[in-house]
């Protein structure tokens, strides 16, 4: 297994590390700007990964299918997350969500039956209306039920079975 810090890189080409089945962490640095789709599909051994602040997108399916990732930190710049773009990571337990996040688009986290945190930085994030992006359907009404009512904070649920979300802290 290894793990890729991308510090000093500006561009990563569209399925650079798809299906990368050894790449076990990931770091984007500030240079970086973009992940417009496809990077990390299927790395089934990715366990983390920690998008830096020169990110301004999270584009479709980047990370979809990386069963093993168990937590993701999305940076402040970042303000939008593409449709399907963490889609069927079964094992992600908790997500950051950085304050520059603006939508959430359809599936995104759909699939992610092992989520039970979500943090979010920004008092309003809008939900795709079309599509459900948070594990079900019944899992993103409670989850955007709470959100609206507590905005900033953590939001957690008491196991993967419940579909009830309630803000923990600030």
């Amino acid at each position: 297994m290894f793990s890729c810090n991308f510090n000093s890189v500006t561009s990563i080409g569209d399925r650079a590390f798809s299906g990368c089945t050894s790449l076990a962490s990931v770091t984007i640095g500030n240079g970086v700007t973009s992940l417009n789709g496809f990077y990390f599909e299927n790395n089934t051994n990715l366990t983390s990964i920690t998008i830096g602040n020169g990110v301004t997108s999270i584009g479709e399916v980047a990370f979809r299918g990386c069963t093993s990732l168990a937590s993701v930190t999305i940076g402040n710049s970042v303000s939008s997350i593409g449709k399907e773009a963490f889609s069927g990571c079964a094992d992600l337990e908790s997500v950051t969500i950085g304050s520059g996040v603006v939508i959430i688009g359809s599936s995104a986290f759909y699939g992610c039956a092992g989520l039970t945190s979500v943090r979010f930085e920004r008092a309003r994030t809008l939900f795709d209306a079309d599509y459900y992006p948070f594990i079900s359907r019944d899992n993103t009404i409670s989850l955007q039920d709470a959100y609206t009512a507590g905005g900033i904070g953590t939001y957690t649920r008491p196991d993967t079975e419940s579909t009830t979300w309630t803000k923990i802290s600030l």
